[in-house]
C-alpha cells in the first residue's frame, strides 16, 4: 500500500508534498486501529484461502493476493491466531505479520471519515508515466486515470484487497518482462517470481542491513546481465578515469561472446514470433495521391468494386486504366504501350490480384512478377502498389478470403526488398466490396483515406484498409507461454512427411519416433536412398517406430492418391501430416522466371491443397505445413519461394478458421542442418542465426500442443539484421523488434566525394595510372571481405566474372555497397552492384566518380574563358589575337560536327562576319 503511494509520486500523479501527506496523515489515522487486529501470510492460492476463511465468517478477509501461493489475510487478532494454528495443523505454511492492526479489512471502515478529511487537500494530476493500480475493481493491466487518485482512492487503497498478482500477470501478457522491486527489503520478489514463472525476470535493489551504494551497484549489475538497460555513463559522469574494465577476448579468436539477454527463457521460446496489425491514425492534412497513375486490371474486372475504390481514391490524379489479358501471349504489352505513351507514371496500382480468386490462378502472381521486371528494365522510378482484397486477416474475427492473393504479399515483400527505388507497397481492401461502396467501409465513406495511403504514409508499405480505419503490419514477439507444453505430445497412427528426403527428414523422423509415432512415411519426388533409409530404420526400431520410404510428387494428385490407398490397404492410414516439401530455386527478382514460380507453388501450395483434398479431416490428428521466414518478411533472391510460403500461411489460417480443422503453419528461420548447401557464416553475419534442430522441433511440439495456427520460429540478432534489412529504406515491419528503430533514408543520389575524404585526398596526389590501381585495390579488398574470399578477386579470370557467381546476393550486395561507401568516403547508389556487376565494372564506375568527376569539365573551362574575355579592355593590345584564336576554335568545332551539319552558319561565315559576331558577343 505504501509502495503504491510512492509509485504515484514517481508517475507524476501526486506531487512529493501530496505523497508525503498521504503517507503521514493516513498512518496517523491508522493508530486508532492499533491493538484491534492482525494479519497473516498463508502459503496457499487465494481460492483455497477464501474457502478456509468461511469458517470465520466476516471476522477475516483476504488482504492481498501477492502470488499463486502467497495470500495475506487480515481481521480480528484472535481469529488470525486460530487461522495460523489451523494452517500449521494442516501442514500449510502460515506466519503472523508483525502488526497489531488489520489493513484491507472491514476494521479500516472505522477510520474512513478521518482518512477522507485528512487527505481532502491533495490534488491528483495527469502523470507522465503510466500508473497501474492494484486496488480491487480496477482492470488488471489497464493504466489508471491518474486524476482519480484522490482521497477516496487512497482510502480504498487501505481498505480493499491488494490485487498484485493479477496485475503483474496482465502486465507480463502485454510484453513487460523485467520487474524491479524497489524497497528496503525485496520481500515480494519470491511471490513475483512465482507469479511470472519463466515469463519474466524479477530483481531487487536493497536488502535488509545491506543498503549502501555497493548493494545498489550489485543490483544494477544483476539487472544489466538480465537484459535491463543501465545508464552506466551517468554513474561515471565527472570521473577523470573510467573505472570500467574491458574483459579480454577469447584466445586467438579476438571476439567476445556474451550470453543472450533473454537467457532466462528457453531458447526455443525466445525464437517465437507472430504477425500483428496496429491501427494507424491518418491526419486530414496527409497529402493525396496525384500525378499520372497507371491502374493495371485483368480482363473482365474493369467494373470491379475494387477498381471503383481505386478510381475514387485517385480522384485528383491523371488515371489511365490498363486492361491486361492474363491468357495472352504477352499479357503486359498494354502496360508497356502505356509507359511509351506518356511521361513516367508517378504510381502504378496493380489489381492483377483480382484474378487470383481460385487456387490455380497462378497467372496473376506470375504477371505481377513480370510487371516489376518490366518497370525495372525500363528504369521507371515510380511507386508500385500491389492491391489485394481479402489477402490478409487484419483484425480479430477476420478470415483470409483469398489465400492465393496472400502469395502476392509474399512476392511483393521481396520486390520491395530488392527494388526499393520502385516500391510503393501492399494494400489489402476488404473482400467482396459492394458495388455501391456501402458507407460502413472507411474507403467508401472517405475515399481520401485510400488516396492518402497510395500517396505514401511515411515508410509504411504493408497496410490494410478496413471499415474502422487503416492498419499496418508488424512482426512481434509471440506472447509468453509456459514452455514444455509439447513434452507430453504423442502421435498415434501413421505420420506422413512430405519432403522427407531433405536434410530435415531424418531429424523429423527421430523426433516423431520419440513421441510415439508407430509408422513414419517419408516421401519425396525421388525417394530416399536405400542405404540411408535402412540405417534410419535400424536406428528407430528400438523406439518402436517403422520407417517407410516412398517416391511421390505430392503435387501429383494421382500419385499421392495411389500412395494413400496403398498405405490404407497395408493397415497404415495416415493420422498426421507434416508437409515439408519445397522446390526452392533462388534468383533475383529482375531475372526470376515464371517456371521457378510454378515449381515453388506446385511443391508448396498445390501439395497442400491436394493433401487437404485427399485426406479425411475427421481422421486427422495434425495437419502441419512448413513455411519460411521468406514468406513473412521477404528475403533476397527468394521471390518465388516467398510467394509459395505466404500462400501456405494463409491456407493454414483459412483451413483452421473456416473449416474448423486443426492446422498449423510454421515459418521457419534458417536450419543448421542446411549446411553445406547454405552459407551459414554469411547468414550469421547478416543477423540470421541457424536453428538448432532439436530446440526448433521442441518449439514445433509446443505449438502443436497449444493448438496454434501460425507461428514463426527464428533465431535473429535483430540489431544486426535490422541494419542490413533497412539499409535501402526503413522497414516499419520490424520496428518493434530492432534496437534502433529510427527510419533510415534511402541513399540514391550520387554526390561528389566528401570534402576532406582521406581516400579522395590520396587519389588527388597520385598519377593517373596509380589512381586506377588504388581504386582497384580498394574494390578487391572490400569484395574479398564481403564474400569472405581468401584473396582479392583481381585475377584476369575473376575480375570480369559476375559477382553473383562469386557468392554475392541481395543482402551481401548491400553490405558491399556500404563497405565501399565507407572506404571511398562517398555515398553510392543502392543499385551499385546490379548496374556494375563485376570487379572491373566497379573499378571503372568508381574511377569515373572519384577521378573524372573531380576534373574540370569543358564547360567549366568555357565559363572561365568567358569571364576572362569579358575582362579584356576594348583597347587591349591582344584583343585582335584573342579574336582570331576564338574564330579558329569555332571553326574547329564546326569541322568536327556530326555529318558536317550545324544549326548555325559558322562554317559558311566570312572572316568579317565572324569578327562581327565576336564583337557583338564581347560587347554584350
Amino acid at each position: 500500500s505504501q509502495g503504491e503511494i510512492a509509485a504515484a509520486v514517481v508517475a507524476g500523479a501526486l506531487t512529493l508534498a501530496d505523497g508525503a501527506r498521504v503517507v503521514a496523515l493516513r498512518s496517523q489515522a491508522i493508530v486508532a486501529l492499533a491493538g484491534k487486529g492482525g494479519m497473516a501470510s498463508i502459503g496457499e492460492p487465494v481460492d483455497a484461502v477464501r474457502a478456509r476463511l468461511e469458517a470465520w465468517g466476516d471476522r477475516l478477509s483476504v488482504a492481498a493476493v501477492n502470488g499463486p501461493t502467497s495470500t495475506v489475510v487480515s481481521g480480528e487478532a484472535a481469529a488470525i491466531d486460530a487461522l495460523v494454528t489451523a494452517c500449521e495443523a494442516a501442514d500449510v505454511r502460515a506466519r503472523k505479520i508483525a502488526v497489531d492492526y488489520a489493513s484491507h479489512s472491514r476494521e479500516v471502515e472505522a477510520i474512513r471519515d478521518a482518512v477522507l478529511e485528512a487527505l481532502a487537500p491533495i490534488a491528483p494530476q495527469a502523470g507522465a508515466t503510466a500508473f497501474y493500480s492494484t486496488v480491487s475493481g480496477s482492470a488488471p493491466g489497464t493504466a489508471t486515470d491518474a486524476t482519480t487518485l484522490d482521497a477516496t482512492y487512497w482510502y480504498r487503497n487501505l481498505r480493499e484487497t491488494v490485487e498484485l498478482a493479477p496485475t503483474i500477470t496482465a502486465l507480463a501478457a502485454e510484453g513487460h518482462h523485467h520487474f524491479v522491486e524497489i524497497s528496503p527489503h525485496a520481500i515480494l520478489r519470491f511471490a513475483l517470481e512465482e507469479t511470472l514463472g519463466e515469463a519474466g525476470v524479477v530483481l531487487g535493489t536493497l536488502r535488509r542491513d545491506d543498503g549502501g551504494m555497493m548493494r545498489i551497484l550489485r543490483s544494477a549489475g544483476e539487472a544489466f546481465t538480465r537484459g535491463v538497460a543501465v545508464d552506466w555513463a551517468a554513474l561515471f559522469a565527472g570521473r577523470t578515469r573510467d573505472p570500467r574494465l574491458v574483459l579480454p577476448t577469447y584466445p586467438f579468436q579476438r571476439r567476445r561472446f556474451w550470453l543472450p539477454i533473454e537467457a532466462a527463457r528457453p531458447r526455443h521460446e525466445r525464437w517465437r514470433y507472430q504477425v500483428a496489425w496496429r491501427p494507424l491514425a491518418i491526419g486530414d492534412d496527409a497529402p493525396l495521391a496525384g500525378g499520372r497513375w497507371l491502374v493495371v486490371v485483368p480482363t473482365g474486372h474493369a467494373a470491379s468494386p475494387a477498381v471503383f475504390a481505386i478510381d475514387d481514391a485517385l480522384v485528383g490524379a491523371e488515371v489511365e486504366l490498363v486492361t491486361v489479358d492474363l491468357a495472352a501471349a504477352d499479357p503486359l504489352a498494354p502496360v508497356a504501350a502505356a509507359l511509351d505513351r506518356g511521361p513516367a507514371p508517378d504510381g502504378v496500382a496493380s489489381l492483377l490480384a483480382l484474378d487470383a480468386t481460385t487456387p490455380t490462378a497462378l497467372a496473376s502472381v506470375a504477371e505481377t512478377l513480370r510487371l516489376a521486371q518490366l518497370l525495372h528494365a525500363r528504369a521507371v522510378r515510380t511507386r508500385l502498389w500491389i492491391i489485394t482484397a481479402g489477402a490478409v486477416a487484419a483484425s480479430d474475427g477476420e478470415i483470409v478470403a483469398q489465400p492465393m492473393q496472400a502469395a502476392l504479399w509474399g512476392l511483393g515483400r521481396v520486390i520491395g526488398l530488392e527494388h526499393a527505388e520502385l516500391w510503393g507497397g501492399l494494400v489489402d481492401l476488404p473482400p467482396d466490396l459492394p458495388p455501391d461502396l456501402a458507407p460502413d467501409l472507411a474507403l467508401a465513406a472517405a475515399p481520401a483515406t485510400l488516396g492518402r495511403v497510395l500517396a505514401g504514409l511515411g515508410d509504411e508499405d504493408q497496410l490494410a484498409v478496413r471499415g474502422d480505419g487503416v492498419r499496418v503490419r508488424r512482426f512481434v514477439r509471440a506472447a509468453d507461454v509456459p514452455a514444455g507444453a509439447g513434452d507430453a505430445l504423442r502421435f498415434t497412427g501413421t505420420v506422413l512427411v512430405t519432403g522427407g528426403n531433405g536434410p530435415l527428414g531424418p531429424d523429423l523422423a527421430r523426433w516423431l519416433a520419440r513421441r510415439g509415432a508407430p509408422t513414419i512415411v517419408l516421401t519425396s519426388r525421388r525417394g530416399m536412398p536405400a542405404d540411408t533409409l535402412a540405417a534410419l530404420e535400424r536406428e528407430l526400431a528400438p523406439l518402436g517406430s517403422r520407417v517407410i520410404g516412398a517416391a511421390c510428387d505430392v503435387a501429383d494428385r494421382a500419385a499421392l492418391a495411389a500412395l494413400l490407398d496403398r498405405l490404407r490397404t497395408d493397415g497404415h492410414p495416415v493420422r498426421s501430416v507434416i508437409h515439408a516439401a519445397n522446390a526452392a530455386q533462388l534468383a533475383p527478382v529482375a531475372t526470376d522466371t515464371v517456371d521457378h514460380l510454378a515449381r515453388a507453388m506446385a511443391a508448396k501450395a498445390t501439395g497442400a491443397l491436394v493433401l487437404d483434398e485427399l485426406l479425411d479431416p475427421a481422421t486427422l490428428d495434425h495437419f502441419v505445413v512448413f513455411s519460411s521466414i521468406a514468406g513473412v518478411w521477404g528475403s533476397g533472391d527468394h521471390a518465388a519461394y516467398a510467394a509459395a510460403n505466404a500462400f501456405l500461411d494463409a491456407f493454414a489460417e483459412r483451413r483452421a478458421r473456416v473449416h474448423g480443422r486443426p492446422t498449423l503453419s510454421v515459418a521457419w528461420g534458417v536450419w543448421a542442418s542446411e549446411a553445406p548447401r547454405v552459407d551459414l557464416d554469411k547468414l550469421r553475419r547478416q543477423g540470421l542465426v541457424p536453428l538448432d534442430v532439436q530446440a526448433a522441433l521442441a518449439a514445433l511440439g509446443d505449438a502443436l500442443a497449444r493448438g496454434e495456427t501460425f507461428t514463426t520460429v527464428a533465431d535473429v540478432d535483430w540489431p544486426t539484421f535490422g541494419h542490413v534489412f533497412e539499409s535501402t529504406r526503413a522497414r516499419p515491419l520490424i520496428r518493434e523488434l530492432t534496437a534502433e528503430p529510427a527510419p533510415r533514408t534511402r541513399v540514391v543520389v550520387e554526390e561528389a566525394p566528401a570534402a576532406g575524404s582521406p581516400f579522395a585526398e590520396r587519389l588527388a596526389q597520385l598519377a593517373p595510372d596509380a589512381q586506377r590501381d588504388a581504386i582497384a585495390d580498394v574494390v578487391g579488398r572490400e569484395v574479398a571481405a564481403t564474400l569472405r574470399l581468401t584473396g582479392a578477386p583481381t585475377a584476369p579470370a575473376v575480375i570480369d566474372r559476375p559477382l553473383r557467381e562469386l557468392g554475392l546476393d541481395s543482402l551481401t550486395a548491400v553490405e558491399l555497397r556500404n563497405r565501399l561507401s565507407r572506404a571511398v568516403g562517398k555515398p553510392l547508389p543502392v543499385t551499385l552492384t546490379f548496374d556494375h556487376p563485376t570487379v572491373s565494372a566497379l573499378v571503372a564506375y568508381l574511377h569515373a566518380q572519384l577521378v573524372d568527376a573531380g576534373r574540370p569539365s569543358l564547360f567549366d573551362a568555357l565559363d572561365r574563358l568567358e569571364r576572362s574575355v569579358g575582362e579584356l579592355a576594348r583597347d587591349h593590345a591582344d584583343r585582335a589575337l584573342v579574336r582570331d584564336r576564338l574564330a579558329a576554335l569555332a571553326a574547329m568545332l564546326g569541322a568536327a560536327a556530326t555529318n558536317g551539319q550545324r544549326d548555325d552558319d559558322l562554317l559558311t561565315a566570312s572572316n568579317e562576319e565572324m569578327f562581327a559576331l565576336l564583337d557583338r558577343e564581347l560587347e554584350g
